[in-house]
């Protein structure tokens, strides 16, 4: 492999750890015919106390509030409250979208907004009614997503990409490219006096 083919693998491999593309829709850790606190992570995502995971498919308890945006689960306030999602373990992440609608009937206004340590770094804002609405925030660099409300909140298919972290080859490989890129610098320069 020549140098010059050698850099570019390790330009490439560098830049390549884009985000990892995550859509949480709740459906393979709801509970049939109930509901559950989601108190664990869902594809590396963590969700606070005010939100549970609920069956709102046909036959359900709570079947009159559904259908869910898709399949048989969403999230719901059901403590009231805003809900938060933040990463496992920590970090940043960015925000696409989601699908909000009021709890049954209920009307309320909403806001969606991406944090970094504790400071807004955007957000949407909308009223909730009884049909199924997309909030798109593109937010990127947040470390918390919040949805704030004053009634009740159902929401499903929250698409998320978490920053993805660079292995230590990665960077050797980059280094390792950009010595032979400066050495064959050097030698050019070299032959030309």
């Amino acid at each position: 492999m020549s140098c010059k083919s050698f850099f570019t693998a390790a330009l490439v491999a560098a830049v390549s750890f884009s985000a990892q593309a995550t859509q949480i829709d709740f459906e393979s850790t709801g509970s049939l015919n109930n509901y559950n606190a989601l108190d664990y992570a869902i594809d590396g995502f963590v969700f606070n106390q005010t939100l549970d995971n609920i069956d709102i498919g046909a036959g359900a308890p709570w079947s009159g509030t559904g259908p869910a945006h898709s399949g048989r689960y969403a999230a719901l306030n059901n403590y009231s409250g805003a809900g938060e999602i933040t990463l496992q373990g920590g970090g940043t992440f960015s925000f696409q979208d989601m699908w909000l609608r009021g709890w049954y009937n209920g009307s309320s206004f909403v806001t969606v907004s991406g944090l970094l340590n504790g400071v807004q770094v955007g957000s949407v804002s909308g009223v909730l009614g009884s049909s199924w609405a997309n909030y798109a925030g593109n937010f990127s660099t947040i470390d918390t997503l919040r949805i704030s409300t004053n009634g009740h909140f159902l929401v499903d298919d929250i698409s998320l990409n978490a920053a993805a972290v660079p292995e230590p080859e990665t960077y050797a490989m980059l280094l390792a490219g950009l010595g032979l890129l400066g050495g064959m610098a050097r030698r050019k320069k070299r032959l030309q006096k």
